[in-house]
């Protein structure tokens, strides 16, 4: 098992790589889902060449008989703009709602830039972590960690995604940037999500508006373990 939480139902969700179970109040058994009730798990080909599968990677239980469910998809080490759409469409998530017949039904979420969707981007490919708020300001919402950058969703809308980032400057004058890996979501009773990557953690503020008005508001704070003072320049404006 990789993840468990109850939703607000008080059903009791629970996921390996292949396999999403509940347990529905009352009952003494877990319920099995697989990819032949309508989950996203598939086989593909990596960036690597090598035989993969669009595993569960997180879930989170959120409304009464509902739970979020996140995929590994397609990464690649180069230009991700590059890949073909259907590799971009690979991972990304579901939300899953369990009848009282106990059949699923299913939304799909394909975390598509909405600023940037003109241009091909689809950075965000595999959640890492999950949270739905189920009190405060931002109850009713979730909030994604991916590979890439952390995306914000309310009714089923989102957009484009926020990331704390750190530029190394490489000794011929390039830059190199770095982010991603944001395993550390947590939300505040105030709607403020704080995101933890591999290289960064900042301190987003709550907006309403879950995609371009939340992406657009800046970091409250930030830092990262890169530095001697954990200190991360953040430029005005």
């Amino acid at each position: 098992i990789l993840d468990a939480n109850p939703d607000e139902g008080q059903n009791i969700w629970a996921a390996n790589g292949e396999t999403l179970y509940v347990l529905r109040p009352g009952s003494s058994k877990f319920s099995a889902f697989t990819a032949a009730d309508g989950l996203h798990i598939q086989p593909f080909t990596d960036y690597y060449n090598n035989p993969n599968e669009t595993t569960i990677t997180a879930i989170a239980g959120g409304r009464a008989n509902e739970v979020l469910v996140g995929y590994q998809g397609y990464e690649s080490d180069g230009n991700p703009y590059l890949d073909t759409e259907a590799q971009k469409a690979l991972g990304n998530g579901d939300r899953v709602t369990v009848g009282s017949d106990g059949k699923l039904a299913i939304v799909r979420y394909a975390f598509r830039c909405d600023f940037e969707g003109a241009n091909g981007c689809w950075e965000n490919r595999s959640p890492r972590r999950i949270v739905y708020a189920h009190s405060g300001v931002a109850r009713g919402r979730s909030f994604w960690g991916f590979n890439h950058g952390v995306s914000h969703v309310a009714n089923d809308v989102f957009g484009d995604h926020v990331h704390p980032e750190v530029w190394y400057h490489n000794a011929d004058g390039s830059v190199t940037e770095k982010l991603g890996e944001f395993y550390g979501v947590a939300v505040t009773p105030a709607g403020d999500l704080w995101v933890a990557g591999r290289y960064g953690v900042g301190l987003q503020p709550f907006n309403p508006i879950s995609h371009q008005a939340w992406v657009q508001g800046h970091f409250i704070c930030a830092f990262t373990t890169n530095t001697d003072d954990h200190s991360l320049d953040v430029p005005a404006g």
